[in-house]
C-alpha cells in the first residue's frame, strides 16, 4: 500500500513533469504541513549553489501540493493553480533543500466555504526553503486558487 507522500509524488510527477527532472521528493505530511525537498545535484548553477529558479520551483509546487492533498481530504472538486507569488531569497544554499507548508485550519475552513459557497476560492500560503541546517534560505508566498 502506498503512503499519501509516495501517492503525492506520482501526482506531481505527472501533473508537474519538471517536479521529476527536479528530483522532488515528498517527505512528510502530518495533515496540517507539507515538506518536499530537492537535491542540489540536480539543480545547482555555475557557482556550485542551488538555483534560484529550482528554489522557486520547490516553493510554488510546495504549496500547490498542500492544498492539493486538503481538496483532496475536503472532497473539493476543481484545479489548483497559482494566482499570485513572491519570494525573498536571503543566503546561498550549498546542500539539498526542504520546502515547508502549513496551512492553518480556519484559514483552510474559510478556503472550503467560500468554494461550497462560490465555486471557487483562493488562500495564501507560506513556504519556508530551508538547507540541512535548517537555516532559512528563502520565503516564498503564494495566492492560489481553486477554480
Amino acid at each position: 500500500m502506498k503512503t499519501i507522500c509516495q501517492e503525492l509524488e506520482q501526482t506531481l510527477y505527472h501533473e508537474i513533469p519538471l517536479t521529476q527532472a527536479m528530483g522532488i521528493k515528498a517527505v512528510a505530511y502530518d495533515g496540517t504541513t507539507l515538506e518536499l525537498s530537492a537535491p542540489i545535484s540536480l539543480n545547482s548553477n555555475h557557482k556550485s549553489t542551488f538555483f534560484g529558479g529550482s528554489l522557486y520551483t520547490v516553493a510554488v509546487t510546495t504549496g500547490w501540493a498542500l492544498l492539493h492533498l486538503k481538496t483532496i481530504e475536503r472532497a473539493l472538486q476543481g484545479h489548483v493553480v497559482i494566482h499570485e507569488a513572491s519570494i525573498n531569497y536571503s543566503l546561498p544554499v550549498h546542500s539539498d533543500v526542504r520546502g515547508r507548508c502549513r496551512v492553518d485550519a480556519k484559514e483552510i475552513e474559510r478556503f472550503e466555504r467560500l468554494y461550497r459557497r462560490r465555486g471557487k476560492s483562493a488562500i495564501t500560503l507560506s513556504v519556508e526553503l530551508v538547507d540541512r541546517d535548517e537555516k532559512i534560505a528563502a520565503v516564498f508566498s503564494g495566492r492560489y486558487a481553486l477554480v
